[in-house]
């Protein structure tokens, strides 16, 4: 049998997209991950809001990821908890609102139970599914646990 491709396009809350990161970051990804780059991202929508031309949605968790769901250019780079950060390594990957969409795209596609977790609103969610899902936005595949 011959497959039709369709590409489609998904609108969630933005306010479950922070719950699946905010879970991850506090619970989910501590054992492998960490983070590098925020501070550029707080710099920005400082500027921004200096300007005038922005205001800091108190309700975002983080100001850096209010930063990035503004349109901060920035990425935040992830790292690997086992590795010395050195000239020599690189990290596992970047957190941006364009790798959190294809990190979305997967799991709906290869973890559709866990993806109905969070989306699109919460529905038992946990610190294991976040994990799964902050994988997929940072590496496009699920490598620890």
């Amino acid at each position: 049998m011959k497959n039709v491709n369709f590409k489609m396009e998904v609108s969630v809350p933005l306010e479950a997209v922070e719950e699946v990161l905010v879970t991850a970051l506090e619970g989910g990804i501590n054992y492998w991950g960490y983070l590098l780059g925020e501070e550029k991202l707080e710099e920005w929508i400082d500027e921004k809001i200096e300007k005038g031309e922005l205001k800091r949605d108190d309700s975002i968790h983080y100001k850096w990821m209010d930063a990035m769901f503004q349109g901060c250019p920035h990425k935040i780079s992830v790292w690997d908890v086992e590795e010395e950060k050195d000239e020599g390594t690189e990290p596992l990957g970047y957190l941006s609102m364009d790798t959190i969409g294809k990190g979305m795209q997967l799991a709906m596609r290869d973890y559709p139970r866990l993806y109905a977790q969070h989306f699109p609103e919460y529905d038992n969610g946990d610190v294991i599914s976040a994990d799964v899902l902050f994988q997929l936005m940072i590496m496009g595949d699920v490598v620890y646990g």
